[in-house]
């Protein structure tokens, strides 16, 4: 996930517009949309940490570029099935990555989802026998 999908999936996890963010850290909304949309970073790194400290994560999070699994889905399964996984891993991820819930609360719902997937699993054991995603390491 690059810079500006997780600045997006935060900012939305927090229920701000682009305009109310950028008013908290004084730029325009254009700006804002430039860094979700087009690539691109502050040039500043002050703007760096008043976004990390407004959406409650780690500066390091924001920075940080990884690969994820999204790319061997859509490889594997095509645009719809990447596109389903994309927003989810986002959502997950903004929500796991803000102060606004406790680690005991991370614990119960990563338990949930691990849950709901056993369930899923063994409810279409057919056709979890086809798919073989590798997960990057």
């Amino acid at each position: 996930m690059n810079f500006g999908e997780k600045l997006r999936a935060l900012r939305k996890a927090k229920n701000l517009s682009q305009t109310a963010l950028a008013k908290l850290i004084h730029v325009s909304r254009r700006t804002v949309c430039s860094w979700e949309t087009e690539n691109r970073y502050p040039k500043e790194r002050h703007l760096v940490t008043m976004l990390a400290e407004v959406l409650d994560c780690p500066v390091e999070y924001l920075l940080s570029e990884q690969p994820g699994i999204v790319s061997g889905i859509y490889d594997k399964f095509g645009k719809d099935r990447s596109y389903i996984s994309k927003n989810l891993l986002l959502d997950i991820e903004a929500y796991f990555s803000c102060d606004y819930i406790n680690q005991e609360e991370k614990d119960i719902l990563m338990f949930a989802i691990h849950e709901s997937y056993i369930k899923a699993r063994k409810s279409n054991s057919n056709s979890w026998k086809k798919i073989r995603v590798k997960y990057p390491e």
